[in-house]
């Protein structure tokens, strides 16, 4: 044979084998009868629409999801009486007991605050107390002013007396481990 017809050659092989191969893959797909079963599709779920009413109500809401997102922007208190807690009126404040006000005592300074975050950098220092971001010099509503922060606490001056402020998780795990050692 020459050499010019050595590739027909090549081909024509390369032809009858994968012939081969295919009548011998139809051969055992006709004994696997029965064996392979493709399911229909899923049948789609009855979806009801709500009525008119409910659709008006959720467009009126769609504008608050905004407030839910970011509830540190929105400067409306809290309504608390879902847990419980409930504000006394003015007409029930002037009823309760009034303090002594024969022997004055000195109010105790209360930093009664809610860290909830602190990040200091060697540029920027933030933190995150009562929902509010705060800078170093960063005055708080009841008259506090942050001194300085930390990655884990923030020193505070209030009516001339300065504490640290720890975050509220690292409150929670401090109480827990001394309850523990007791």
């Amino acid at each position: 044979m020459k050499n010019k017809y050595h590739g027909l050659a090549c081909l024509v092989l390369l032809g009858l084998s994968f012939a081969g191969m295919l009548g011998y893959g139809l051969y055992l797909a006709g004994g696997l009868t029965g064996s392979i079963h493709v399911s229909g599709p899923v049948p789609i779920a009855d979806i009801k629409i709500p009525d008119e009413n409910t659709l008006a109500y959720m467009n009126f809401l769609t504008p608050h999801l905004k407030d839910l997102g970011r509830p540190g922007r929105n400067d409306a208190d809290a309504d608390l009486r879902l847990f419980g807690f409930s504000r006394p009126s003015s007409t029930e404040a002037s009823l309760l007991p009034e303090t002594d006000t024969v022997s004055p005592r000195r109010e105790e300074i209360a930093f009664s605050y809610a860290l909830t975050l602190c990040f200091s950098s060697s540029k920027k220092s933030f933190c995150v107390i009562d929902g509010k971001l705060y800078q170093p010099g960063g005055l708080l509503p009841d008259g506090g002013k942050i001194l300085k922060i930390e990655n884990d606490r923030v020193f505070i001056s209030k009516q001339n007396k300065k504490e640290w402020l720890y975050p509220l998780s690292k409150r929670n795990s401090s109480s827990e481990k001394s309850e523990e050692t007791i």
